[in-house]
């Protein structure tokens, strides 16, 4: 957790440095893409967040990558992250009243800080058909499931979707921006039935993990991931990272709930 967090931190660094994007957003459109990056930090704050029990200096750390994750104005990442470290901060951590306060005024006093800047990207996200408007997101699922069903039940293969899908105006989109019809248009029905296996499994290792506070940080990371998963994923591999997932999947199967034993 501490290598992921110093080079989140590196990444962040780099992304205030460089110039915004066209639209404002903190990153790079080719190398540091707002989305992606925001993502990461969003994992990073909750790293930071899980740390902080043994090391309260890593709260500092996980109120500036939410800082940082707010200025990519990634909607996915933002509002996953809000849901996951909700949950996260009220069932993970043992906070007093005091310190929830204060993370409360924290939270508002970044929020109004970045208010201009958030009122003028809606503004530009409101207008126009492009990729980061709601109206281009939805003729990309539209036109991927409508690609999708012409092979069902295998899909069109693994990175098939930059090469079949039609440019959008001058962009290529290279993935459909959304979990399930991605899997469903490179692996088809049985891919989306093996991803939620996946994704059921770990819920219910989660679940039956008896250390509170790693149960909470890995449920977390679900919750940032499900709903991330609904307008934003990744080209080749899952929304959830398969290698967070490993990570977390080792001290959890550490962490098991004895099985009752059965009756002679």
């Amino acid at each position: 957790m501490y290598g992921f967090i110093s080079g989140a931190a590196a990444v962040a660094l780099i992304a205030w440095v460089i110039p915004a994007t066209d639209d404002l957003r903190l990153g790079h459109e080719e190398f540091l893409h707002p989305n992606l990056i925001g993502f990461e930090f969003a994992i990073a704050a909750l790293f930071a967040g899980f740390l902080s029990q043994e090391n309260k200096h890593s709260m500092w750390l996980a109120a500036g990558f939410v800082v940082t994750l707010i200025r990519t104005l990634s909607k996915g990442a933002i509002v996953g992250f809000a849901f996951a470290g909700l949950y996260f901060m009220l069932r993970g951590l043992k906070l007093s009243p005091r310190t929830r306060a204060y993370l409360g005024l924290v939270s508002t006093v970044g929020l109004l800080a970045f208010w201009g800047l958030l009122e003028t990207y809606l503004d530009l996200y409101t207008q126009g058909s492009n990729l980061e408007t709601l109206t281009g997101r939805t003729y990309i699922w539209t036109q991927s499931l409508e690609i999708g069903m012409e092979k069902p039940w295998f899909g069109h293969g693994f990175d098939s979707f930059r090469w079949l899908f039609p440019p959008f105006d001058a962009f290529q989109p290279w993935q459909a921006h959304n979990e399930v019809i991605q899997q469903f248009f490179a692996y088809g029905i049985v891919g989306v039935l093996v991803v939620g296996g996946v994704y059921s499994a770990f819920y219910r290792q989660a679940r039956l993990c008896t250390k509170d506070s790693l149960k909470s940080l890995a449920i977390a990371m679900f919750i940032l991931t499900v709903v991330r998963g609904l307008v934003d994923t990744d080209r080749f591999e899952l929304c959830f990272p398969l290698w967070l997932m490993t990570l977390l999947t080792v001290p959890l199967a550490h962490n098991l709930a004895p099985k009752p034993a059965s009756a002679s």
